[in-house]
C-alpha cells in the first residue's frame, strides 16, 4: 500500500491541528510465530472493514451538513477524502483477497482466481492512487473551518484506518518473508 496517501490525509485535515506527525513504521519487527501473525492478520482485515464502516458514515454525514455545504474549501476536502477513501476500500479488498489466498491450497481454482483477483485490484489501486496524487498536486487545505466535533471525529476515522493499515502490512511483510506463504505470493508485487 502507498502510505503517502495516507499521510495525504494529514494536508487535508490540516485545520484541525497545529502540526501532523506522519505516522513511522518501526525498522526492526520483533519475530513472531507465523500461525500467530496468519490470525493476527485475519482480524486485522475484518477489523478494517469495521473502521471503513464508521469512516464512510462520518464522512457522508459531513458531506450532508449544510454548514460545510457553504465552505466550498471544505467541500474540495470532501471530495479528496472521498477518492482517498474509494483507494482504502480497494486497499481493503485487497488484503482480503490476499487472506483468502493464505487460506486457500495452492492449486486450487479458488487460489488461481483469488490471484487473478488480486492483480486487478492492484491496477485499480495503482490508478485511483494516481489520480488522488494529481488532485492533490493543486490541492490548497482548507482556512476557515469550524472547529467542531464531527471533523475531529472524521479525522480521527482515518487516522484508526491508517493505523490499521500500517499494522496489516506488518503482518504481511512477516507473513511473506521466510514463511511458506511466500508461494502464495510470489507473483503479487507489493504497493
Amino acid at each position: 500500500m502507498d502510505f503517502s496517501l495516507l499521510l495525504s490525509v494529514a494536508s487535508v485535515f490540516a485545520f484541525a491541528e497545529g502540526k501532523d506527525t506522519p505516522h513511522a513504521i518501526p525498522k526492526k519487527v520483533p519475530q513472531v510465530d507465523l500461525k500467530v501473525i496468519e490470525n493476527s492478520f485475519g482480524h486485522l482485515v475484518n477489523g478494517l472493514k469495521g473502521i471503513e464502516l464508521w469512516r464512510r458514515e462520518i464522512l457522508t454525514n459531513a458531506q450532508e451538513n449544510p454548514k460545510y455545504k457553504e465552505n466550498a474549501p471544505l467541500v474540495e476536502s470532501f471530495q479528496l477524502l472521498n477518492e482517498i477513501d474509494s483507494y482504502l476500500i480497494k486497499a481493503r479488498k485487497y488484503y482480503q483477497s490476499i487472506n483468502t489466498l493464505i487460506h486457500s491450497d495452492e492449486n486450487s481454482l479458488d487460489a488461481k482466481q483469488t490471484v487473478a483477483t488480486i492483480s486487478k485490484l492492484r491496477e485499480r489501486l495503482i490508478h485511483i492512487k494516481d489520480t488522488v496524487q494529481e488532485r492533490g498536486k493543486a490541492f490548497k487545505p482548507a482556512t476557515n473551518v469550524p472547529q467542531d466535533s464531527e471533523l475531529h471525529l472524521l479525522k480521527a476515522a482515518f487516522d484508526a484506518t491508517a493505523a490499521e493499515c500500517l499494522a496489516i502490512e506488518k503482518d504481511l511483510r512477516d507473513m511473506t518473508k521466510n514463511s511458506p506463504y511466500k508461494k502464495y505470493l510470489k507473483d503479487i508485487k507489493p504497493l
